[in-house]
């Protein structure tokens, strides 16, 4: 059974807000196995909805997607990081109300 896995990161700011990013949730089949995040991987800025890569390097494992980035991926993983970036945008409007 699949589930999804937050999981601790150490603390680095978003390459767009400048907000901190401290953790990622990560599809996974075991909840109490922790995976870190491997170069390549994506993610969205909770506060900024960026869609981000990771790349690991020192200092600043994250950086904003490109087009290079954007064009690889299917148009499934394309759709479903545009739903997710979208949805974010909405809540954080909701909870202004």
């Amino acid at each position: 059974m699949g589930g999804q896995l937050t999981v601790r990161l150490a603390p680095q700011a978003c390459p767009k807000c400048a907000r901190t990013i401290d953790a990622a949730s990560l599809p996974g089949p075991k909840f109490d196995e922790p995976i870190a995040p491997m170069p390549g991987d994506l993610t969205v800025c909770v506060y900024c909805s960026a869609i981000l890569v990771y790349a690991a390097g020192p200092g600043a494992p994250w950086r904003l997607i490109d087009l290079r980035d954007w064009m690889a991926l299917d148009r499934v993983t394309r759709a479903k990081l545009t739903m997710m970036a979208e949805a974010l945008k909405k809540y954080r409007g909701w909870t202004k109300l």
